[in-house]
């Protein structure tokens, strides 16, 4: 790749040459130095417009590569391998058991989850009430098949308008991070909450999620999960393309002793912000 960009600008850079040549010869017939001295001149003009024009252009390459790359890692990050592969095994095990109300009720459950994550599948946001079953429903059949090592809690206050748009995804990704790397590494479990507010004056709601798991610090990368990475692009592209900015907080939680038990995320959230990007144009 290196040595064909490097013959591509090689040769234009040649071609740049003969077209300056041909227009000092043209212009300036009987004076030689003029000639080439206008040549030279008409040639690093030429040159220099191609690499204005090649770095633009590359540049929306790589832009346009990052999005085709962000929408894939986010059609990826609803439809985890491992997750649906585990979820269909505790329904197989409802069977086998004869517990035709929890097959009958986990199937359920996973159809509804898969319906949100298939109908969001080429969306950047969607509504908060999708966002929060789809994290209901994540919840329920990990519970089941974890056999009720953890609990959870969803608290909506009553004004919140669930029909704003949040990034697609953006919230499950840490309660996705809560559970396996907060209260699924500690002994007996834990809890997980999410709570949601709005604040109408400041045109934003505000997500939390919280855990009393194993303390991790989620300013540092190695604590995050793959889908944390994922939704952290997608929310600095919807920062680029909007005047109002999505913020994300990290702090501790604490026990009764005072040490650093499992983690809180809050996310605030611009309820006017659009979510329709677009990849460069070339």
């Amino acid at each position: 790749m290196a040595a064909k960009q490097k013959f591509g600008t090689t040769l234009y850079l040649v071609i740049a040459i003969l077209i300056g040549w041909i227009l000092a010869v043209w212009l300036f017939k009987n004076n030689f130095a003029v000639q080439l001295l206008i040549s030279l001149l008409i040639a690093c003009g030429i040159y220099i417009l191609f690499i204005i024009q090649k770095k633009k252009w590359d540049k929306a390459v790589e832009e346009q590569a990052d999005f085709y790359n962000l929408k894939t890692s986010l059609q990826q990050s609803s439809l985890d391998p491992h997750f649906l592969f585990n979820a269909l095994n505790s329904v197989s095990f409802s069977i086998h058991k004869d517990s035709r109300e929890d097959a009958a009720s986990n199937l359920s459950t996973f159809s509804k989850f898969m319906r949100i994550s298939l109908n969001n599948i080429d969306k950047f946001g969607h509504d908060l009430n999708e966002e929060l079953e789809f994290i209901k429903n994540y919840l329920i059949l990990e519970k089941f098949r974890f056999k009720e090592q953890f609990d959870y809690s969803i608290k909506v206050q009553p004004y919140v308008n669930d029909m704003n748009n949040v990034p697609v995804f953006s919230a499950f990704c840490f309660v996705e991070n809560a559970l396996k790397k907060g209260v699924m590494t500690k002994q007996g479990g834990g809890m997980i909450e999410i709570e949601v507010d709005e604040n109408p004056a400041e045109k934003e709601l505000i997500i939390s999620i919280s855990d009393n798991g194993s303390f991790r610090d989620l300013t540092k990368k190695e604590n995050f999960t793959h889908n944390i990475m994922v939704v952290n692009a997608l929310i600095d592209r919807l920062n680029s393309a909007n005047q109002r900015k999505i913020k994300i907080d990290y702090s501790a939680n604490k026990n009764k002793s005072g040490e650093a038990e499992g983690c809180r995320v809050e996310m605030r959230i611009p309820t006017d912000i659009s979510y329709k990007l677009m990849p460069a144009t070339i």
